[in-house]
């Protein structure tokens, strides 16, 4: 029978197998703009997912107070600034479009918040009995796998870059997880390098690394 803990140790399959499908039909349609609806639709899935399988009280236990040292909070600010800013400082005018701050605010929004509760909350508990490099590796395989769907629209999805940043970003995200108790400071670390690396010029393939 399939309980709330197996739904959730295969959920990661469906989100990426769905993510792929929709953002292949969405860039026949809408070419570079097609992250707004693979977006729209990839927050509302993970989030049903959090909510129905996490639960309103796994929730709150993830939103909990950061324990531990104030100087996780510099880490969680720090990392993401030094590896984001090389690429900020000269392409700042990227933002200033109105499309793209527009589509800038909508997604710092939205996406570090629902992402940390699905990728690091939800899929890091997945299991309570498995050893936490075991979770670790679980959630940062699947979370790897699905930011591929940028690949598909913007040639800085397939450069080598995009890649290691996702891996050491995923890292960092898990380490002040387990560090802290919390989400707080993944949540905001996500937020900063969503805005700093100029993730929505990205997309609409206007800044290639």
């Amino acid at each position: 029978m399939w309980n709330r803990e197996k739904l959730a140790l295969v959920s990661p399959v469906f989100v990426i197998l769905l993510g792929q499908f929709c953002i292949r039909l969405f860039a026949d349609r809408c070419g570079n703009w097609a992250w707004l609806p693979f977006c729209l639709f990839y927050w509302a899935l993970i989030g049903g997912l959090t909510w129905l399988l996490g639960g309103w009280l796994s929730i709150r236990r993830w939103l909990q107070p950061a324990r531990g040292k104030r100087w996780w909070l510099a880490l969680s600010i720090l990392f993401p600034v030094a590896l984001t800013f090389p690429i900020l400082l000269p392409n700042r005018h990227l933002l200033l479009s109105a499309p793209a701050l527009l589509g800038t605010a909508l997604f710092v929004l939205l996406n570090p918040s629902l992402e940390e509760l699905y990728w690091r909350g939800l899929l890091l508990d997945v299991n309570p009995k498995w050893p936490r490099w075991v979770s670790a590796s679980y959630s940062l395989f699947f979370f790897t796998l699905h930011h591929a769907w940028l690949g598909v629209i913007s040639p800085a999805g397939r450069h080598s870059s995009a890649f290691v940043g996702t891996i050491l970003m995923g890292m960092l995200w898990m380490f002040l997880r387990f560090t802290t108790n919390s989400l707080r400071w993944p949540i905001l670390s996500h937020f900063l390098v969503n805005l700093l690396g100029l993730s929505v010029p990205v997309f609409l393939g206007l800044y290639v690394p």
